[in-house]
């Protein structure tokens, strides 16, 4: 008689059981990433009515300035090479200069350095006296090719600044050394170049006494103009009825 097969029994495992977590666990919160905000800039008056030249052979590069002037609501002009440039600032009037190194016709360097050497010999701004010169020497007249035309419209000497592609810190001292004020390496960071702008507009309004209270009377012009709309779009939101019995009260 054959023997029936033997069933193998095999243990069932235990269940399993959660560790045990507290209840009021607090949970965490994520942390908002910020972003680096743009200065506020002209729209509170922060920018002062500056003239800025910008000296740039690149068409993209220049659009790009031109669009990030034009949203500071400064007046500016252009230029796309060195004599080019050197002859709108002989012009007057201008607080910055944008001045890209490579150039044609004259580059960025000569342009400065020649730029630094008329102003110097017209005696603008801090070039209009030596510590190293006596008290009472006389200055010798500019030549003819170097006069400006009208002194006044040079309060002190132009900020300028460099912009080139290269990061070399060799570049940068030649630029400085030429009579560059800063330097700034392409692609240009707008953030950080909104914000030197406010602080050379603001040190050459203050120079410049009459652009300062043009300024104040701007700032204080748009600071009216803002209470007056948010005072209009109150009366605005005013109820129809509240309205109608202050008409019938008038």
């Amino acid at each position: 008689m054959p023997t029936p097969p033997v069933q193998e029994r095999t243990a069932t495992p235990p269940p399993r059981v959660s560790s045990p977590r507290p209840v009021n666990r607090p949970k965490k919160i994520k942390k908002a990433i910020e972003h680096p905000s743009l200065p506020p800039g002209m729209l509170n008056g922060g920018v002062p009515p500056i003239n800025v030249l910008i000296v740039e052979d690149n068409i993209i590069n220049l659009k790009l300035l031109e669009a990030f002037v034009k949203r500071l609501k400064v007046r500016w002009q252009t230029a796309m090479n060195g004599r080019e440039a050197v002859n709108k600032w002989r012009a007057g009037g201008f607080h910055l200069v944008l001045m890209d190194i490579q150039l044609p016709v004259m580059s960025g360097l000569e342009a400065t350095r020649e730029i630094r050497r008329i102003e110097k010999v017209n005696s603008i701004g801090v070039f209009s006296s030596s510590a190293s010169s006596p008290p009472d020497e006389v200055k010798a007249e500019p030549a003819e090719e170097d006069k400006l035309v009208n002194t006044e419209m040079f309060k002190s000497p132009v900020i300028i600044v460099a912009l080139t592609a290269s990061s070399l810190q060799s570049d940068r001292h030649e630029a400085l050394a030429a009579g560059c004020n800063d330097f700034l390496t392409k692609p240009v960071n707008f953030v950080w170049l909104e914000r030197k702008v406010m602080e050379w507009g603001c040190m050459q309004a203050l120079i410049d006494f009459d652009g300062w209270r043009k300024w104040k009377d701007f700032s204080q012009k748009a600071e009216e103009d803002d209470s007056k709309k948010a005072a209009a779009a109150k009366g605005s939101k005013m109820p129809k009825k509240n309205r109608l019995s202050m008409a019938a009260a008038a």
